[in-house]
């Protein structure tokens, strides 16, 4: 079973950050974490390409502030993919999901930059 320390800390890419910021002061996540959750977890099961090259990192709260099973949830889904090779090591396994999470918000933005909150609110909960 894949294992992260809980001290550890997350990223997400630089250009990115600002927009992580804005989902959280529109109230459509109630912390940057969550945001960055939905990000990986969106990029995994959308099968978006990921860029390990050249990402400026952003550091984020350690990973204990996000809510285990969400967690769990990510590291089986990241262990799904071809790209998890079974046995990482603590960071390594944070930074794969944060390369997703990056991946992830970038394509998010494509698609709900210009949404209301509301609309941006309604088009995450099909996803």
């Amino acid at each position: 079973m894949m294992e992260v320390k809980l001290t550890d800390r997350p990223f997400i890419a630089e250009q990115h950050k600002a927009f992580v910021i804005k989902l959280v002061a529109d109230g459509i996540f109630e912390k940057q974490l969550d945001a960055w959750a939905y990000a990986a977890a969106y990029a995994l099961k959308h099968n978006i390409e990921v860029l390990r090259q050249g990402v400026q990192r952003a550091e984020m709260a350690m990973i204990t502030h996000l809510d285990r099973k969400t967690l769990d949830s990510l590291l089986a889904a990241l262990a799904a993919t071809n790209a998890a090779n079974i046995t990482k090591s603590s960071p390594e396994l944070l930074a794969e999901l944060s390369y997703y999470a990056s991946a992830g918000t970038e394509r998010l933005k494509g698609e709900i930059g210009a949404y209301s909150s509301d609309e941006a609110y309604e088009f995450l909960l099909t996803q």
